[in-house]
């Protein structure tokens, strides 16, 4: 199927656009795995549903003091199929399962710096260009801001930019959109929580940066109720039928490898 990575500032709502995507993926009957890749959230099982794993693959691997010596077949020199990694193969204590849906935790923060967040995004990229996905989407919710995707272009097929419709998030959307280009790498905009009588003029502000809108996610109610009590979002209202808009686009990019439609069903 397709691996896409969604980026944006902090706060930009990821972890509820990827929850949203992933249930709507689920309930249509795909197979979806979720990995996260934010260091510091701990709010994205609750959104998709699911109990956070027993522990992350990084304790998984020894935590912040093995992870350096012994990351094995996630990270040793390989070349061929034989070295990837399927969804099934995945340790069980640090992946969490309801009929279609997976979430797989990558780590959280360690005490010890900047060292510990580039060993842990390191072991998530490696893992996410291991993973076979034939038959699975998959979906990861990285950290905010565009500092942290160095080769991650290599492994991902496309890219999902969440943004607020704040000038910062807009620019920093024009910088994705030339980043993603010079790699030849697809990048979707998605404006998150505004209003359907502002959209036009973040459009139009975004236009004037280099940035197409692909679609906007109203602010929903029943999400913030979600999110406040951390609850699985829904999936009713117009944010549902967006995100149904929002699958066709990126399915434009699965099928290009031979993906199959999704058939809604609602």
């Amino acid at each position: 199927m397709a691996k896409v990575m969604l980026c944006g500032r902090g706060g930009s709502g990821k972890s509820t656009v990827t929850a949203m995507i992933a249930r709507y993926l689920a309930a249509n009957g795909r197979k979806v795995l979720v990995m996260d890749s934010d260091t510091s959230s701990r709010a994205l099982a609750g959104l998709l549903g699911l109990r956070r794993p027993q522990r992350s693959l990084a304790d998984e691997l020894g935590g912040p003091d093995a992870l350096t010596r012994k990351l094995g077949a996630y990270l040793a020199p390989c070349e061929g199929r034989e070295c990837l990694i399927h969804v099934e193969e995945l340790p069980a204590s640090c992946t969490s399962r309801r009929d279609c849906l997976a979430l797989l935790e990558v780590g959280k923060a360690w005490p010890g710096g900047e060292d510990a967040g580039h060993i842990l995004e390191e072991l998530g990229r490696t893992v996410l260009g291991r993973l076979d996905d034939r038959g699975w989407w998959v979906l990861v919710d990285n950290e905010a801001g565009m500092d942290r995707f160095g080769a991650s272009h290599r492994c991902t097929d496309v890219f999902l930019f969440v943004s607020d419709g704040s000038a910062e998030s807009l620019e920093t959307a024009a910088f994705a959109s030339r980043l993603f280009l010079e790699v030849e790498k697809p990048l979707l905009t998605v404006l998150n929580r505004v209003e359907n009588d502002a959209a036009e003029g973040v459009a139009s502000r975004a236009r004037r940066l280099g940035v197409s809108i692909d679609a906007v996610i109203p602010p929903e109610p029943s999400v913030v109720e979600a999110l406040e009590n951390g609850r699985p979002v829904p999936l009713k209202g117009q944010g549902a039928a967006v995100v149904g808009h929002i699958l066709e686009r990126l399915e434009t990019v699965a099928c290009r490898r031979g993906g199959a439609q999704v058939r809604r069903r609602y």
